[in-house]
């Protein structure tokens, strides 16, 4: 038998190389809070694809996201689509919620040619918008079918088929093409048990895993289990804690200061501490994760900006100060 000589030295070889995977899931947790299993799992099938080593006649990837209202599962989705592509229309979202009759199936796949209004009713997913939502960063496409614990038996069907065999048959008889096409699908069924859990305030009984799993048993009775033998990956969203909240208070108000200084009058506002943990405790019910925070900003601060700007009491580079003066949230421009 021969012996091979001058071989390099053995190496490790490391394949969460900085810049690649670990690069995109810095990326994303550093605007996705509190949910880092999330973006692990998109990463990982986007660099299964870049690599080619996706599975053949099979998505990118098909992965449920479940837990409790405003944890941030649509928004993962989002924020990932918009850092791999580099196009923050990249994401094609399908509400299945609006698809919980039968005969609305219609409104996914377009009527049958023959039919009443098959002109009108026009598919959602096509050949040429998954195309549209392409970039030459990446040829990947991102499709988000939201709630769907929510969606008719109908829907769930067409979904088997596109994991199955990465095809949709429109109804002009058409295939669309989805193995380029990372498949994420979020629901949110459970909510009534684990808002029970909840309300308690900041503080509850169970881990935020447990309460997690909650929503995934409960998705387990709605959804089938060939719907469960298809998935890549489950992904269990935990309720976002206060010290989740307040690093997205950060980035809410950084992002609401990035608008007001692309406003008709640009200006500089700054949230003094005393105020920030005002709008942090007014912005936290366990229940309803970062979506109450962001109305609690819009009563507090986007509208009174807007409110200012109206009627011409801000000028080109005043500054505001936003300050707790008298347990009141307290407007002062200099």
């Amino acid at each position: 038998m021969p012996v091979l000589s001058n071989l390099a030295p053995a190496r490790l070889l490391d394949p969460k190389y900085l810049g690649g995977l670990e690069g995109y899931i810095q990326m994303i947790q550093a605007r996705v809070i509190g949910q880092p299993e999330a973006s692990e799992a998109i990463v990982s099938s986007y660099i299964k694809w870049f690599a080619g080593l996706s599975r053949e006649h099979r998505p990118v990837g098909a992965l449920l996201f479940v837990g409790p209202t405003g944890a941030g599962k649509t928004h993962t989705v989002k924020m990932a689509a918009e850092i791999i592509t580099g196009n923050e229309n990249a994401l094609i979202r399908v509400d299945c919620g609006e698809f919980q009759h039968s005969h609305e199936v219609a409104k996914l796949i377009g009527a049958p040619p023959g039919y009443l209004g098959h002109r009108e009713t026009l598919p959602i997913i096509t050949e040429k918008k998954l195309q549209a939502a392409q970039t030459d960063k990446c040829k990947m496409n991102f499709v988000l079918f939201d709630e769907v614990d929510k969606a008719h038996p109908s829907i769930l069907s067409a979904l088997l088929g596109i994991m199955d065999n990465a095809s949709l048959r429109l109804g002009d008889n058409t295939l669309v093409d989805f193995s380029n096409t990372l498949l994420v699908m979020t629901a949110n069924t459970g909510s009534q048990e684990i808002a029970q859990e909840l309300s308690g305030g900041f503080g509850f009984t169970r881990s935020g895993q447990e309460i997690g799993k909650l929503g995934l048993g409960a998705a387990r009775k709605s959804l089938t289990p060939e719907f469960f033998n298809r998935l890549t990956k489950v992904v269990i969203f935990s309720p976002l804690s206060l010290g989740d909240i307040r690093q997205i208070l950060d980035l809410e108000i950084s992002a609401l200061q990035t608008r007001v200084a692309n406003s008709k009058v640009p200006f500089v506002f700054r949230v003094s501490g005393e105020a920030r943990e005002f709008l942090l405790h007014e912005g936290y019910e366990s229940r309803y994760g970062a979506r109450h925070l962001q109305r609690t900003l819009d009563l507090w601060l986007t509208l009174p900006f807007a409110n200012l700007l109206a009627s011409q009491q801000i000028r080109l580079g005043t500054v505001v100060s936003v300050s707790l003066i008298d347990n009141k949230i307290t407007y002062i421009a200099t």
